[in-house]
């Protein structure tokens, strides 16, 4: 044999022999459907593969979590964590890892003082949406709510990747996203591809199509979410209802409610009627502390109503709309630069602000449980050097 067909011959052997290189993640890893003890890990590969999780507590040994999944999608429940404890994960495939090394807070009982992030009208693609993403990374957020229309224009499968998981890459791996459906996530298979990115609890109505209503619990704080894209008789007759013996029914400290319709706004959309007329009772009859909305895409804080605080955080990305109309009820409006919403909760004491994505402090509101002290704290650290600047 020639020393050319001897070459030829021992790199066609070589080939054959060669492994193939690892799957590639294309989607996460992300984490859902947090609760205490135990929270979703997600990921999707470039072509299917099987896959494990290496995860271990601060200081604690390592485990192997196997995911039994064969396919390019995976989801695994990661259980019996210590609630509050902080853990590292990263995902394998075979001998090679598919993700790098992240940290994420289990859900705690209660007694840790944590902050979440709130932000609606963002998946535009927009500079500003990036800008906006890059804040949050640089927060010290733990979970994030989603007032809806978290991509347009019709919540798209195919957008995702560009208007979801790209903007948000660096956070996702370390904070729960959780969802309310906006007008514009509806536009496809009335929210197919959400629900299918998504992962919530089903403790929503009967009923009612399971994971579009549904409610969790972090630390003392109560959160529910619901459709506000339901037509009015189910709002009236199934969703209101349920939301109110939701609400009722927690011993937390303090109630939340997010969805995408806003009941009170100045913005160009203005009041939704329905979420007015027919939502308003049962969230003021359950005592709800804070409201969150979108779909005006601005900033704007209500005076209490009926003890209620209803905020519009919608200039989350999408193009900032302008102020249509003036009401007594607003306590703040603002629509000037994109940006996103931060409450922090330690123990009975709570305090929201509102940064655009220049780091000015937008909006300010303090709010404590009667007959409980009041303590103050510094901002928490983070790696990322995050502090709100006063507006100039």
């Amino acid at each position: 044999m020639s020393k050319g067909l001897w070459l030829l011959a021992l790199c066609a052997v070589a080939a054959v022999a060669a492994p193939p290189p690892p799957p590639r993640c294309v989607r996460g890893p992300y984490l859902q459907n947090a609760a205490v003890g135990s929270i979703e890990l997600h990921w999707e590969l470039d072509r299917p593969a099987t896959c494990a999780v290496d995860l271990a507590a601060e200081g604690g040994p390592r485990q192997w979590v196997q995911d039994h999944g064969t396919g390019r999608r995976h989801r695994v429940r990661l259980g019996g964590l210590r609630p509050g404890a902080m853990y590292r994960y990263r995902v394998w495939s075979g001998p090679a890892a598919v993700s790098d090394e992240h940290r994420f807070r289990v859900t705690p009982l209660g007694g840790h003082r944590f902050t979440f992030a709130v932000f609606g009208d963002s998946g535009a693609g927009t500079r500003g949406q990036m800008q906006v993403a890059d804040l949050l990374a640089r927060s010290p957020a733990e979970f994030v709510l989603l007032p809806g229309d978290i991509v347009y224009g019709r919540g798209e499968e195919e957008r995702y990747n560009a208007r979801f998981f790209a903007p948000y890459r660096a956070s996702l791996p370390r904070m729960t996203f959780w969802p309310a459906l906006g007008n514009h996530d509806i536009g496809t298979r009335n929210g197919g591809p959400a629900l299918s990115v998504f992962s919530v609890p089903a403790n929503g109505p009967r009923g009612v199509q399971p994971e579009r209503n549904y409610s969790f619990d972090y630390g003392n704080v109560h959160v529910a979410a619901f459709d506000s894209n339901a037509p009015t008789e189910v709002l009236r007759e199934t969703i209101g209802p349920w939301l109110q013996r939701d609400l009722e029914q927690s011993r937390r400290t303090w109630k939340i409610v997010f969805m995408h319709h806003p009941p009170f706004s100045s913005g160009q959309h203005g009041e939704t009627p329905k979420i007015r007329d027919v939502m308003v009772p049962f969230i003021a009859r359950a005592r709800a502390d804070l409201v969150f909305s979108g779909h005006d895409h601005a900033y704007e804080r209500t005076k209490p109503r009926d003890g209620v605080t209803y905020i519009v955080s919608g200039n989350g990305g999408a193009r900032l709309y302008p102020r249509r109309s003036h009401h007594d009820y607003t306590a703040v409006f603002y629509n000037q630069r994109h940006g996103l919403t931060l409450v922090t909760v330690d123990g009975h004491s709570l305090s929201l602000r509102h940064v655009n994505v220049e780091g000015q402090e937008i909006d300010r509101l303090e709010l404590r449980k009667v007959g409980v002290p009041r303590q103050r704290h510094r901002w928490p650290h983070h790696p990322g050097g995050f502090r709100p600047r006063p507006p100039t």
